[in-house]
């Protein structure tokens, strides 16, 4: 994309919005994009462990729904197990036993009455839940999610306006009646093919966030039971791409890390009997997740979202959410506050860096809009943000600067007056299936089968209507900053798409088999004379050569007069040394803002091939002849490109091709 004129440049981003208006069902769920605005941006929280009746669980959980989750107002608040205490120590001295304690029960139920909301509360039972109670008798009457659906496992899906759709997952790896001193997990068969329901019921979301109360693995007898629903569990995150496994029981807390590159696995100190580390804070931002800890009542709490920490799991972890930044000069920086009076924001870029004012956008979302990065060298940088409010707390990220510049410039916007964005409104689906259903994963396939007539005379005579413009709108279609190069051919898609129908929903794109059938307007009468002008089609600038994977789009000429001869093609360069096998090819004929896809001319389609080394033609319209009477006009484009196979990133060069006719 050398060089690209505004024109172009702005028929990119319409060609990037068309595509991620209906990539949603792609469905990848490590595909973060940097340049997302701040309404795909929410938060949620994890706690575990309150143990009411033993400590001061019951205290906590009072003081933290009364005082604390108002201020940082969670799209939803996790209790990942133990919630209830259950141990009589008399009992305890005769035979190592726990029991149900109403009084234990009323307090967790009390200290959450308020917030008593399957909506706002996922809770799951832990090892002191089940104790001497094999049907979970006290757990489904006196916990949140048990009360209202009368199980230990059950799902919650949040989706926002910006077509973002998440799914929230509670497991039981109690064992049913065991005493509360039986440190492992375990998941029955029952509960493993609910397990798997779910996931694969919501396997279209963004993304899956799974929670528990034991760990899977790296904390001895703790540890769910390899044997008995341990492996399961591992290998059903894996093979769903779920985001992370939250959880507790070990009262302790370690920094995130990964479970064989592909999920994180989370854990929170308990909020019942101790005082760090228990809370901890999700975020997602443009699908990019941020995770942090804090001590539950030491406001305020402060952590940056975009960009996301390269070293998120670990220094040495493959962050599968992250991103390289781009030497450009308008990168973004967003950080989320939460503090009982006012705060002020700064960031800084490695130590000694200058201290930059940060704005907020909106509650507790603090954003700069102009980080100028192209001085920096390549490579990895400290980003810090400092929080100023009750006390000062930091939080800081490693980010990765491309070693590269971007080729072209961006469209010049003027950096906006900030102002107070209302929140996003959030929908909630709490849809727990029956356990014995099983969802279908092959719907039918509908047949489309349409008749495409191009018809060349569809605009009237006359003067051609003004040419669209490439200058932004005060409400552009995505960000303006450039599109990060995940590739040497390939360029990050901001994908604020919506989702039509996210939940539940693993319908495949269609496979369409369109009639073509091209047929111009029959002439009126034979001709009798020799035309007044003949046009000499322009000689073919298909490239010869292939050294830059792309796209190049051709016709015989840019304007067309009767009798001419018309045709479109698209050629393919793959410079890559292998083949590209599943890569969708979109052309895309843009009529003054009326879009059409080929191979179909339909609101949505693609081609699919295998595109050799080397050059490879598609023809879009065979050759006809251009008629009489069509009339005059100009500024009709063709627009082509490779997706990857997901299609959240071009794949090389754009290909765009003006044309129009006259008589």
């Amino acid at each position: 994309m050398k060089g690209l004129p505004l024109k172009q440049l702005a028929y990119l981003w319409i060609f990037l919005y068309l595509i991620g208006s209906y990539s949603a069902e792609a469905g990848n769920p490590y595909q973060a994009h940097y340049c997302a605005d701040d309404s795909e941006l929410f938060w949620f929280v994890q706690l575990s462990d309150p143990h009411c009746g033993n400590g001061e669980g019951f205290d906590r959980l009072m003081l933290w729904q009364a005082n604390y989750e108002p201020i940082i107002n969670p799209v939803l608040t996790i209790i990942s197990g133990d919630l209830a205490d259950n141990q009589d120590f008399d009992k305890i001295k005769e035979r190592w036993f726990c029991d149900p304690k109403l009084e234990d029960w009323t307090d967790y139920a009390s200290s959450v009455a308020l917030w008593f909301d399957p909506d706002q509360v996922l809770d799951g039972p832990g090892n002191h839940d089940s104790d001497d109670d094999p049907t979970y008798w006290w757990f489904r009457n006196y916990s949140v999610q048990g009360t209202a659906f009368g199980r230990t496992q059950n799902s919650v899906v949040k989706t926002f306006p910006f077509g973002g759709a998440y799914h929230f997952l509670m497991c039981d790896t109690s064992i049913p009646g065991q005493n509360c001193w039986t440190l492992h997990g375990e998941l029955d068969s029952g509960e493993t093919a609910f397990i798997e329901t779910e996931l694969e019921t919501y396997n279209s979301c963004n993304l899956q966030f799974i929670f528990g109360h034991h760990p899977i693995t790296g904390y001895g007898l703790n540890n769910l039971d390899p044997e008995s629903g341990g492996d399961y569990l591992d290998a059903a995150l894996n093979s769903h791409g779920a985001s992370f496994y939250g959880f507790g029981h070990v009262h302790t807390y370690d920094p995130p890390a990964w479970n064989d590159d592909n999920y994180l696995h989370v854990i929170v100190n308990s909020l019942g009997k101790e005082d760090t580390d228990n809370l901890v804070i999700y975020a997602v931002d443009g699908d990019g997740l941020s995770i942090r800890s804090f001590d539950a009542f030491d406001l305020p709490f402060v952590m940056i979202t975009a960009p996301v920490d390269r070293h998120l799991g670990g220094a040495s972890a493959d962050n599968p959410y992250d991103y390289d930044i781009p030497k450009q000069e308008y990168c973004i920086v967003r950080a989320i506050a939460f503090d009982e009076s006012a705060v002020t924001m700064e960031f800084q870029v490695d130590s000694g860096g200058s201290w930059i004012a940060m704005d907020e956008i909106r509650d507790h979302v603090w954003q700069f809009d102009n980080w100028d990065t192209r001085s920096l060298t390549a490579g990895e940088h400290t980003l810090t943000v400092l929080c100023s409010g009750t006390a000062v707390r930091t939080d800081s990220i490693t980010v990765n600067i491309s070693a590269t510049e971007p080729t072209w410039t961006p469209l010049p916007t003027a950096t906006p007056t900030p102002t107070q964005t209302p929140s996003p409104t959030i929908t909630s689906t709490i849809i727990p299936p029956d356990p014995t259903f099983t969802p279908s994963n092959t719907p039918s396939e509908p047949t489309i089968t349409p008749t495409f007539t191009l018809t060349p005379s569809i605009t009237p005579t006359g003067s051609p209507p003004p040419t669209v413009t490439s200058t932004p709108t005060d409400t552009p279609l995505m960000s303006p900053t450039p599109l990060a190069t995940a590739t040497s051919t390939s360029t990050e898609i901001p994908t604020g798409y919506p989702t039509d129908t996210p939940i539940p929903s693993n319908t495949p794109v269609p496979t369409i088999a369109p009639t073509f059938t091209l047929t111009p307007p029959p002439p009126t009468q034979n001709p009798t004379s020799t035309p007044t002008q003949t046009r000499t089609p322009m000689p073919t600038d298909t490239p010869n050569d292939c050294t830059q994977t792309g796209v190049s789009v051709w016709m015989p000429s840019h304007v067309f007069y009767p009798a001419d001869a018309c045709s479109t093609r698209v050629t393919v360069c793959n410079a890559e040394g292998y083949d590209l096998a599943d890569y969708p090819l979109f052309v895309i004929l843009d009529v003054y803002g009326m879009y059409f896809f080929a191979p179909s001319f339909s609101d949505f389609d693609y081609y699919i091939k295998i595109f050799p080394t080397g050059n490879t033609t598609v023809e879009v319209i065979p050759e006809f002849t251009w008629p009489e009477g069509c009339g005059s006009t100009s500024g009709i484009l063709w627009i082509s490109a490779l997706t990857n196979p997901e299609i959240t990133l071009l794949f090389g060069e754009l290909g765009i091709w003006e044309f129009g006719w006259s008589e």
